[in-house]
């Protein structure tokens, strides 16, 4: 079995602050706490319970790059508590017409996670969170946020300190999600993610309590469709019985689904008018409460594909050494890159983002000689580029 990372000594201490404690700032605290760092992350939640800070606890897709990436920094054991409760996806099942007649394929099989073919990992939010939290060790501590404008503690931050008698921060991390405020308080050049034109709904079929869903989906399978309308579903095997499945509608968001009896009888209606029976079978399957609320579609534009690479390109600055000032910047997650959330890469292109991060940045030092912070931080942005450059490029034909 692989063992975790053992946590690094360094001669003088080195402090992030993570602004976020989601699944991007939950992994960047411990990675960088291996690589030898004293890390704050501040936070709205309190406990790992609520570490989602209510989000609705659906299922997240972990692909090869970040299982890679948990298994180097934290070892086997954490992943090995993915693996049990979560489930691998067996093959992509390729694209479907309205009826379920395959478009594209043929189905591309996987892996488990212990060869060299891809892997595909589903796992409930809350369980993530609370595993990632847990992998962080006493060189993590958490503070909670103050709740409104992060205006007064953020400008303090940027300035490389804490309050008056806290020593100074030599990084700091956004990790806060869509409408971070690091991004606009700190690197305005990074772009905002823009409305792409569709909502979308998410639900978990079938699991304690009602009967398994895994049976609507053949050995293990993922399916995919297009309805008439450009509408999209899709579904996967997330372990313990159930199916994650997600529907996105075009247009904008229709009155009704303001409220929660609205939103399954649009869904219900939409996936029984615009798909195979199946997506209505999982639809129909679905408890109450474990139908997420509709979330509007927000994403980074990907207009810099056209043009010759650029780490600093509109809406795809990663981080800032900001020279003479402490303390560097960076960005990860949601916060660094919002991707189409129907391509299930945003908890798993989080954690690469922290890993890569934390590898840059993580033999750095105040000595003399060697690699500012600043040219880390850019090697950081450098290295995550084409990653993030290829997932673009998926995001605007799938």
């Amino acid at each position: 079995m692989v063992g975790a990372r053992p946590l690094a000594s360094a001669p003088t201490t080195r402090r992030a602050l993570v602004v976020g404690g989601g699944i991007g700032g939950l992994a960047a605290a411990g990675m960088l706490e291996r690589a030898g760092w004293q890390v704050l992350v501040r936070t709205r939640q309190h406990t790992a319970a609520d570490a989602d800070g209510g989000l609705f606890d659906d299922a997240l897709g972990l692909w090869s790059p970040a299982l890679s990436s948990l298994r180097a920094w934290f070892g086997a054991a954490p992943l090995a508590a993915l693996q049990q409760e979560g489930c691998y996806v067996r093959a992509v099942d390729g694209y479907h017409d309205s009826r379920g007649r395959r478009l594209v394929g043929p189905s591309a099989p996987l892996g488990d996670g212990s060869g060299n073919r891809p892997s595909l990992l589903f796992v409930r939010r809350s369980l993530l969170l609370a595993t990632l939290r847990g992998a962080c060790g006493p060189r993590v501590s958490f503070c909670p946020d103050v709740p409104g404008s992060p205006g007064g503690w953020l400008a303090a931050a940027a300035d490389g300190r804490e309050g008056d008698d806290e020593p100074a921060f030599d990084l700091l991390i956004g990790a806060d999600g869509v409408d971070s405020a690091v991004r606009t308080a700190l690197l305005p050049h990074a772009g905002v993610p823009v409305d792409w034109g569709f909502t979308v709904y998410r639900g978990l079929a079938g699991g304690p309590g009602s009967a398994s869903a895994e049976s609507l989906l053949p050995d293990g399978r993922s399916y995919q469709a297009w309805g008439t309308r450009a509408h999209r579903f899709a579904a996967v095997p997330a372990g313990g019985g159930c199916v994650a499945w997600f529907l996105t509608a075009r247009g904008p968001l229709p009155a009704e689904v303001a409220t929660a009896a609205g939103a399954r009888a649009f869904v219900r209606r939409t996936a029984h008018s615009e798909f195979a029976p199946c997506a209505a079978s999982l639809v129909d399957a679905t408890a109450d409460a474990e139908l997420g609320p509709p979330v509007r579609a927000r994403a980074h534009a990907f207009s810099f594909l056209r043009g010759p690479p650029r780490v600093r390109a509109p809406g795809f600055s990663l981080a800032s050494g900001r020279p003479g000032m402490r303390p560097g910047v960076a960005l990860v997650g949601d916060a660094a890159q919002t991707l189409d959330p129907i391509l299930a890469q945003g908890a798993g292109v989080a954690i690469e983002d922290a890993a890569e991060l934390a590898a840059c940045v993580g033999g750095w030092s105040r000595a003399e000689g060697g690699p500012t912070l600043a040219v880390l931080l850019e090697r950081y942005a450098t290295a995550r580029a084409p990653r993030l450059r290829a997932l673009g490029a998926v995001s605007l034909v799938a």
